[in-house]
């Protein structure tokens, strides 16, 4: 329920606009380090998801950092990577590498050089302001954090 308000609040009331000079701009950040049909993180296995390089869920970050709700901030991703990323901040992820299954995966540095790029100058357009920030944190989670309790209280109010 939080996840899909998050998203909600970040399309309606997200500022940054992704132009098409900013895809050009992604793509040749990105240009040497995409092979058709692979996953742009690992570079190995086959694109088969698209991935919020920013989560738009970043509440546990330090500070919290909401991923905006456009093209810009989609990745094409293999379900490996995209599972094991998850909501995790994706600098420290690709630093830190993929473990899965007891596998270790180290990302080459050439991939997170060109990530740290895209991040480092499309910061202010992959995150949301801190207008938005504070109210995600401090009205939307709050109040969806009640009603969650609310509903989790169902044998005070059902019917039977």
């Amino acid at each position: 329920m939080l996840n899909g308000l998050i998203k909600d609040l970040l399309s309606y009331f997200q500022s940054a606009q992704w132009t098409n000079e900013d895809e050009l701009n992604k793509q040749q950040i990105f240009k040497k380090i995409i092979v058709d049909g692979k996953c742009w993180y690992c570079g190995v296995e086959d694109m088969r998801d698209m991935d919020h390089f920013m989560p738009t869920n970043g509440r546990l970050f330090t500070p919290p950092m909401f991923g905006l709700e456009h093209q810009g901030n989609i990745i094409p991703s293999c379900k490996t990577c995209n599972a094991n990323k998850s909501n995790k901040n994706p600098m420290n992820w690709l630093n830190k590498g993929r473990v899965t299954k007891g596998k270790e995966f180290k990302f080459p540095q050439e991939r997170i050089d060109a990530f740290q790029l895209f991040f480092d100058k499309f910061k202010s357009k992959l995150i949301a302001d801190q207008d938005l920030t504070n109210i995600i944190i401090n009205q939307a989670i709050p109040k969806c954090e009640l009603q969650t309790k609310e509903l989790a209280d169902f044998e005070e109010w059902i019917e039977l």
